[in-house]
């Protein structure tokens, strides 16, 4: 009998790729669909303490690598477990949770206590409630939003435990990030939004924290002296060079077997040429610092125009006002901002020095 559910346990930990399908493989989940199965992965995520590295929502599935930590971390203190109970959305309510923990607290009894802090911690670092909680608030919400009745899934989830190692879990992850290439709905995974990758590409806080974790622990490490701003944007563009030479496509053999739809090879050779930098098009595509912060962008003589107009602005040291853009290639391209920064938006907390 095949296994399809590792780590359903409590107390089983480690790094995971669940995959789940809708029911007669149906292509159910439009645009709003998928915005809203992203969302309930963030929420769960955070409620059950699951770490999600990179995701992948498709039109009738969805591939996850997630991580249960493997020791559950500082104890939480009853305010977190009320915002947590907010957060997960319990049946038992967060406002009831709270008063009565209070009370149990005035009045000594540790068993009430226990038993209402239970009602969160339960549920936490557990790949089989994690899963419970999500798929059926994808159920709830898409049965409310067309119409419907009934289960919206095949079955139970699949799930297979990755060996936390530089070989298997950023190959995984890879897999997962290129599912929209494979499918032939996008020619650059960073195009397709409702992937980690993607995500991560229009600065999503915790897609790049997963992002990071896949690099930093596996593929790379950590440098002295960088900043984590600097550390994050090195991650995309290792992780970038990473899946697109894994998703090279290849062409069928005479027997016509062994082809794959995926990215052009001259694509890929681009792309590792620039170190997983991006062009001047990719870049129009992401949130990019240098065109919605900067203070001005065009040829050198322009930018260093502008900066001898603002010069007050800058402090003394400040000698050149022209900076070459960072993390992306703009050939003939200079650009004027308080700080060199990188040119894909990094947010809180990345964005803030060591």
């Amino acid at each position: 009998m095949r296994m399809t559910r590792f780590g359903a346990k409590a107390g089983a930990n480690g790094t995971f790729h669940v995959t789940s399908r809708v029911v007669d493989k149906d292509y159910k989940f439009g645009p709003e669909d998928k915005d809203s199965i992203v969302e309930r992965l963030r929420q769960y995520g955070e409620f059950c303490g699951v770490e999600v590295l990179t995701h992948s929502i498709m039109c009738n599935h969805f591939h996850l690598t997630v991580r249960i930590p493997a020791a559950p971390g500082p104890e939480l203190d009853d305010a977190e477990i009320v915002r947590l109970a907010a957060v997960g959305k319990i049946s038992y309510g967060a406002k009831r949770l709270e008063r009565e923990l209070a009370q149990a607290r005035k009045d000594g009894d540790e068993e009430a206590i226990k038993r209402l802090r239970n009602k969160v911690l339960s549920r936490r670092l557990n790949l089989a409630k994690f899963m419970q909680a999500f798929k059926q608030a994808i159920t709830q919400d898409y049965n409310r939003r067309h119409g419907r009745e009934g289960t919206l899934w095949e079955g139970r989830y699949r799930s297979v435990q990755l060996e936390n190692t530089e070989r298997v879990v950023p190959l995984v992850s890879a897999y997962v990030d290129l599912n929209p290439v494979r499918a032939g709905m996008v020619e650059d995974p960073g195009d397709y939004q409702w992937s980690g990758y993607g995500a991560a590409m229009r600065g999503g806080v915790q897609a790049l924290e997963g992002i990071r974790k896949i690099v930093m622990e596996c593929l790379d490490s950590p440098r002295s002296g960088e900043t984590p701003e600097q550390e994050m944007h090195r991650a995309l563009e290792r992780y970038r060079m990473y899946l697109f030479e894994k998703g090279e496509a290849r062409e069928a053999s005479e027997d016509g077997t062994g082809g794959r739809l995926g990215i052009d090879p001259e694509r890929v050779e681009e792309v590792l040429r620039k170190g997983g930098k991006l062009s001047a098009f990719e870049a129009s595509r992401c949130r990019n610092l240098y065109f919605t912060e900067g203070l001005a962008v065009g040829s050198e003589d322009f930018v260093e125009e502008v900066f001898e107009r603002y010069r007050g602005q800058f402090g003394a040291r400040r000698k050149k006002g022209a900076l070459k853009p960072v993390g992306v290639d703009l050939p003939g391209i200079a650009v004027l901002g308080p700080v060199r920064k990188q040119a894909i938006t990094v947010p809180e907390p990345f964005s803030r020095k060591k």
